[in-house]
């Protein structure tokens, strides 16, 4: 069977499939990877093999920046939409001239693969992200931008997911709104960050308490000012603080401490095991980690409307703490101080790690994915 896997040349945007397109391919079916330019690299470091598809990082942020004025109000649906899907609907379109997929699965935040499943006449999956499921209100905004798109290609009503719509949010950090998503299927999440790599020695005698920092990999999130905040309120209250600065340079921080560890990049699976508390922008890999290892969450959510439901979900579920980014220091220390010494957030951590055990694997998943291409 030949598998086509769809996604956004970002890592928060390929990790969640990974996990399944490399179980499927070591069960011997034909998988490729669509995805940005920038990203190719990284999947074929990864074990899978990738084509690239659409534009890079730098060719979408600069269509975002050319909205006229009355665009900017849905900027970030636009992104998604309007600007994206044109490019990469062309480069699968491409593929498929000299590879036929039988099969395409695509990343929740992906929209070309559902038109162009429908114009290839095979099945169409959706792998949801590990959060929760975008509100029927978002969903409609998307359709309404991909309408006139899916018109051109003389298809009447456009769609955002597929028929089927496998579900890896955590059954307890999900909500009302996927009663209203079709086709929901569960499927067990996968902590997943790339190929193996060494692990740095002073990470291995970490002294605990300790704080893991990160603001993800994408710069729109990811501010300097923020990781800075965030670490001068909660460095006096650990023995370590371990901060990733995805795009942005380790010397951005600007903090010389000897319990501050600084680095652009480290694999969440060397660090989430020996920390004690999460600091984090929301984003749907760090949340799942944070769940998995049943850690206590200071949410601080970027402008991503599933960020901001993340950061909604750790606090109503007892699970962490959300905090404003423009939040004083005095703020984020008493968050993370609340985090630390109060038990309840770990028993809830616990208690929604034990959930992740009883969804279905990934196993069944790929046979899930045999079913339906088979017809």
């Amino acid at each position: 069977m030949r598998i086509l896997f769809s996604c956004h040349g970002a890592y928060g945007h390929f990790h969640p499939i990974a996990p399944m397109a490399l179980v499927a391919q070591e069960q011997g079916h034909d998988v490729v990877i669509a995805t940005g330019p920038d990203l190719v690299d990284w999947v074929a470091a990864c074990g899978l093999r990738a084509e690239p598809v659409g534009l890079r990082s730098k060719g979408y942020a600069a269509r975002v920046a050319a909205l006229p004025d009355e665009d900017r109000p849905l900027a970030m649906f636009h992104r998604f939409s309007t600007i994206a899907v044109p490019p990469v609907l062309a480069g699968l379109l491409e593929l498929a001239m000299s590879w036929a997929p039988d099969i395409v699965v695509h990343e929740e935040g992906e929209y070309a693969a559902p038109l162009f499943a429908a114009l290839q006449k095979i099945p169409c999956v959706t792998h949801s992200w590990a959060a929760p499921a975008r509100p029927e209100k978002e969903r409609e905004v998307y359709r309404g931008l991909l309408a006139p798109i899916w018109a051109a290609h003389g298809l009447a009503e456009a769609r955002t997911s597929g028929s089927t719509y496998l579900d890896s949010c955590p059954p307890s950090y999900q909500w009302q709104e996927i009663a209203s998503v079709p086709g929901v299927v569960p499927t067990r999440p996968v902590l997943f960050d790339g190929p193996p790599a060494s692990t740095p020695p002073w990470l291995v005698a970490l002294p605990r308490p300790a704080a893991y920092i990160t603001l993800g990999t994408v710069a729109a999130f990811s501010r300097p000012d923020v990781l800075r905040a965030a670490v001068e309120a909660i460095e006096p209250l650990v023995a370590a603080v371990v901060v990733t600065t995805g795009p942005n340079a380790p010397d951005s921080v600007e903090i010389r401490s000897p319990r501050v560890h600084v680095v652009d990049y480290l694999p969440q699976s060397q660090i989430l095991p020996i920390v004690d508390l999460v600091v984090s922008h929301g984003g749907a890999g760090t949340t799942l980690g944070a769940v998995a290892h049943g850690l206590p969450h200071l949410v601080m959510p970027g402008a991503a409307p599933s960020q901001q439901r993340n950061a909604q979900r750790t606090e109503d579920l007892g699970l962490g703490i959300a905090v404003a980014r423009d939040g004083d220091t005095a703020q984020l220390r008493s968050a993370a101080q609340q985090l630390l010494i109060d038990p309840s957030y770990r028993a809830a951590g616990a208690a929604a790690r034990s959930g992740l055990a009883q969804m279905p694997s990934i196993e069944e998943s790929v046979r899930l994915l045999e079913q339906l291409a088979s017809g």
